[in-house]
């Protein structure tokens, strides 16, 4: 969500993987048309945002020499596991090690906005298993 230039990262990956190597994507892509709410996890604003459906990954992903052996959309997962992570820490404050040491004082806003698009059905975070061929 934070690269521009998937493709070019795909086909790099694909040069340095033997044939029948696997690469994982876990991503969140775009499921709907509609603004995305800055700031978010990966990125601060839309010039650092680089959110592309997941067909988009598929068709980079094959143009590059992989083939896709499964995909899962993990949107109820992460919503249940958002949910559950912002309840914990607003009964007792943040862990001592967490995604807050990265993201600043802006995580509470970050996450919210980011589970507020996966509810409302705009992002989903996606998993993709690709075979080098």
């Amino acid at each position: 969500m934070n690269i521009a230039d998937k493709a070019g990262v795909f086909r790099e990956v694909r040069r340095v993987l033997k044939p029948g190597g696997v690469f994982m994507v876990f991503d969140f892509v775009r499921i709907a048309d509609g603004p995305i709410r800055y700031p978010v996890p990966w990125a601060l604003s839309e010039e650092t945002s680089f959110v592309v459906a997941a067909r988009d990954y598929r068709d980079a992903l094959g143009a590059a020499g992989f083939e896709i052996v499964h995909e899962r959309g993990r949107r109820a997962f992460a919503i249940e596991f958002t949910e559950q992570r912002m309840a914990r820490l607003a009964q007792g404050g943040p862990p001592a090690l967490g995604l807050q040491l990265l993201m600043g004082e802006k995580t509470p806003v970050m996450t919210g906005n980011m589970l507020g698009m996966m509810k409302g059905g705009l992002l989903e975070p996606v998993e993709i298993c690709a075979r080098a061929v």
